[in-house]
């Protein structure tokens, strides 16, 4: 994969990480800022990691949903989304109300987390992968930049992943 001049030294870094086929990471050509150094000292290599946009009515218990948990995508691999299964043993007890979404569809990047209205599943936390209808069982909590959806090709099931929290 290439990548161009515009990409942050982070993301490429990420994605390389990501891959999971490298041992070392050597930066050419020129030498490296110390905030393109700093960028690289901040990368948890230890698993895939995403910028998230939240939304602007993020709750406070959605935004501990998305950077207070561990995250692992589920083995049984969907084509339509990546979830993450552990917050529901916390969330069961706990409440996460319905907020209305405008759009009819979740589309690619769209981080969700399922509400009230589907309670078994309450706090399963979701990457969308492609398009699917907003059946009001989950909230639309943020949207991973589509710079970074290269990434999401490389988290594969069972694979370990979280969220930079600007």
């Amino acid at each position: 994969m290439k990548f161009t001049a515009i990409s942050p030294i982070d993301l490429q870094m990420r994605h390389l990480l990501a891959t999971n086929i490298i041992d070392d990471i050597i930066i050419g050509n020129c030498f490296a800022s110390e905030e393109e150094l700093k960028l690289m000292s901040e990368v948890d290599c230890s698993k895939i990691t995403f910028h998230i946009e939240t939304v602007k009515d993020c709750t406070e218990s959605e935004r501990e949903l998305i950077f207070e948990y561990r995250h692992l995508s589920r083995g049984d691999a969907s084509d339509y989304m990546i979830r993450s299964s552990w917050p529901r043993e916390t969330y069961r007890n706990k409440s996460i109300p319905y907020r209305e979404v405008e759009e009819d569809f979740f589309h690619k990047g769209d981080v969700v987390a399922v509400n009230d209205n589907l309670a078994h599943y309450r706090g399963e936390l979701q990457i969308v992968l492609q398009d699917m209808p907003n059946d009001g069982e989950r909230n639309l909590i943020g949207k991973i930049p589509r710079e970074e959806w290269i990434l999401l090709e490389c988290l594969l099931p069972e694979y370990e992943f979280g969220f930079i929290n600007n």
